[in-house]
């Protein structure tokens, strides 16, 4: 039957896995590869269809249907029914935004504006109007990852591509937002809007997840996360690398031109830094960072805290019971692994002083009683991962 059919008899098969065909089958058949159609084109459609109906809508109102359809004229039109019944023949973007629960396009570029300007105070300001407009945050965010997809791709491919469901109108704007937001702020804030979307998956509230990406993003020396620390190290090479060194002037010998581009260099202030701070991020991003250049340096300090921060020297506060752990904490090997890795997350160099807890020194004056042999090698065992070795005859 499908090698001679008669005449007046037409297969047509439908799938969405032509691999999956048999060549048998697929070599007998003609192949039409069916697209979705694009934006314009849908705007295009639902424009005829509105003159034929009677129905007033402004083309932004058509787009964001056509947007919201995401490539199927009959989701398109039915929209666009439902639209015209509920406002009997005058659809607007309010109307639309209304009853689909969109995020209007403005709203995505103004708050990819705030974080151009660094602008913390203005992103939540907005953020909170979208919330008592009544806008669902879900939608917000889900519409703000496709819409920093969209900058994401025209940065990395040099133009707006053109399957892309966008207006003529947006792809200049989208262009020119493209090349204001830096590469790696649209990677960490997309990175950081993925912990809303998996709250959004357990069914929890994405606001604030969303309210702690805009901070982050937009005040990163306020976070001291690993992550953090690799994006503003990739800012700061890509500002050294936009800004090429002064040329050194005739006078300046040549074994003197790295010294004088030092002198004349302008100090850059090191970043702010709270105890709170360093106390929240100790479990979290410090002593792992500690752990990368020694385990047993950082097991160590497990049981240790910051406990105050004065003129740049931090004191580490060890339990009243841990005597010896700070005494090996003072040595200069482990005292500089951990200097180096306060310097990898806060971007400060600390001095370090270690002490015990205020109990330390309290209680009744008796001798502290030497330690036996027993509990000195079970601590090494404990501290350096050490295990006995029998000495042979």
């Amino acid at each position: 039957m499908i090698e001679e059919p008669p005449p007046h008899l037409v297969f047509v098969f439908c799938t969405t896995e032509l691999q999956k065909m048999l060549g048998t089958v697929r070599s007998r058949c003609q192949t039409f590869v069916l697209s979705r159609p694009r934006l314009p084109e849908l705007v295009r459609y639902l424009k005829r269809v509105a003159e034929g109906e009677g129905i007033e809508a402004p083309e932004a109102a058509l787009a964001l249907v056509a947007r919201s359809a995401r490539g199927s004229f009959r989701d398109a039109v039915s929209t666009l029914d439902q639209l015209s019944s509920a406002t009997e023949g005058k659809v607007s973007v309010q109307a639309v935004l209304q009853l689909l629960g969109a995020v209007e396009e403005e709203a995505l570029f103004r708050l990819c504006d705030f974080v151009v300007d660094r602008d913390t105070a203005g992103a939540l300001t907005f953020l909170e109007e979208l919330a008592d407009q009544g806008q669902d945050l879900g939608r917000l965010v889900t519409e703000l990852l496709e819409h920093l997809r969209h900058v994401m791709l025209v940065q990395h491919m040099g133009e707006v591509p053109d399957s892309l469901p966008l207006t003529d109108e947006t792809r200049e704007r989208l262009r020119a937002q493209a090349n204001q937001l830096g590469e790696a702020t649209v990677l960490r804030l997309c990175d950081l809007l993925a912990v809303a979307v998996d709250d959004l998956r357990q069914g929890g509230d994405p606001r604030l997840p969303l309210e702690l990406a805009l901070v982050k993003v937009t005040r990163p020396a306020a976070d001291l996360s690993r992550e953090s620390v690799g994006y503003r190290l990739e800012q700061l090479e890509q500002r050294a690398a936009s800004s090429p060194p002064s040329e050194p002037s005739n006078t300046v010998l040549q074994g003197s031109v790295e010294e004088a581009r030092i002198e004349d260099a302008p100090e850059r202030e090191p970043p702010s830094l709270e105890l709170e701070q360093l106390q929240e991020a100790w479990q979290r991003t410090i002593l792992p960072a500690v752990e990368e250049r020694s385990i047993p340096t950082a097991s160590m300090l497990r049981e240790a805290h910051p406990a105050q921060l004065a003129n740049d020297t931090l004191t580490v506060e060890f339990p009243a019971a841990a005597s010896f752990h700070r005494q090996l904490a003072e040595e200069p090997k482990n005292a500089t692994l951990l200097a180096e890795a306060l310097y990898e997350v806060t971007g400060r160099r600390l001095a370090l002083d270690f002490a015990l807890g205020e109990n330390g020194g309290e209680g009744p004056a008796e001798e502290e009683q030497p330690a036996s042999e027993e509990e000195i090698v079970q601590l090494m065992k404990d501290t350096f991962d050490a295990h006995e070795v029998e000495e042979g005859p």
